[in-house]
């Protein structure tokens, strides 16, 4: 693998699309969901009782008790190196958007604002009766002291703005609209095997170039295609040194 040559297509471009998935996250502490600790394989919790709607709807404690275990993970969660390389790329004004899978607002703490995040995000709730929003603060409120999900103004359910079974995913026009619109598309932390995000990277125009690190294989067929299987974080210490001429330790 070659980073000087990536480094130079990553300066060289103007308009650059990421898309991430939970490898970006999972230095932080924050559990890949399908991973070998994730919920979808250790059997902690059942992600359908968890994460289906009509479900949630009927009985929200399933999703209350492993929200209780998410946010006390988040609260000690810090941005990753590659959330902070991103984060640059947008302040040195070279970033499309971001376009995330993740739930947990990273990449906001580390200082993005065009993110897309397509399966939601708890860091906000709302009822599903009257649509008063609840920010993190009160959501967080809910989860660690253990109080009844319901609406203080007419009873409703607060259900997080996290999509789940049964619900649309969010922002799909903006994303395929970003991945259009970019020059440059690098994909971190992800093996792009969850539709829709999975089809995002075929609306990109014939000759941009796409990117991808991740450990392990991704689930991706383009002729313009440059894989790097290595860890995010090495990979960012470089392209920080290389696109910036910066030490992420700084």
């Amino acid at each position: 693998m070659n980073y000087k040559h990536i480094a130079n297509l990553i300066s060289n471009a103007k308009r650059i699309t990421v898309i991430t998935g939970a490898g970006i996250s999972t230095v932080s502490g924050i559990p890949d969901f399908r991973g070998k600790i994730g919920i979808y394989t250790t059997g902690e919790y059942d992600p359908y009782k968890t994460f289906d709607i009509d479900y949630f709807k009927q009985d929200p404690s399933y999703f209350q008790r492993f929200a209780k275990g998410f946010v006390e993970i988040l609260e000690k969660a810090k941005p990753s190196g590659m959330h902070k390389f991103i984060a640059m790329l947008e302040l040195e004004g070279k970033l499309e958007a971001v376009i995330t899978q993740n739930i947990d607002g990273l990449h906001k703490k580390a200082g993005n604002s065009k993110i897309y995040t397509v399966h939601g995000t708890i860091e906000q709730g709302h009822c599903l009766e009257c649509h008063k929003a609840y920010t993190f603060k009160e959501m967080k409120s809910i989860y660690l002291n253990d109080r009844s999900p319901f609406c203080n103004v007419c009873g409703g359910g607060i259900k997080p703005d996290v999509v789940f079974f049964g619900e649309q995913v969010m922002f799909i026009k903006e994303s395929i609209n970003a991945v259009r619109n970019c020059d440059l598309l690098l994909i971190c932390g992800t093996s792009l095997q969850v539709a829709p995000v999975s089809n995002f990277p075929y609306y990109v125009k014939p000759d941009v170039g796409i990117i991808v690190i991740n450990m392990g294989d991704v689930m991706i067929d383009n002729r313009n295609v440059i894989r790097i299987n290595d860890e995010l974080e090495k990979a960012a210490a470089i392209l920080f040194k290389e696109v910036f001429n910066e030490d992420i330790s700084d």
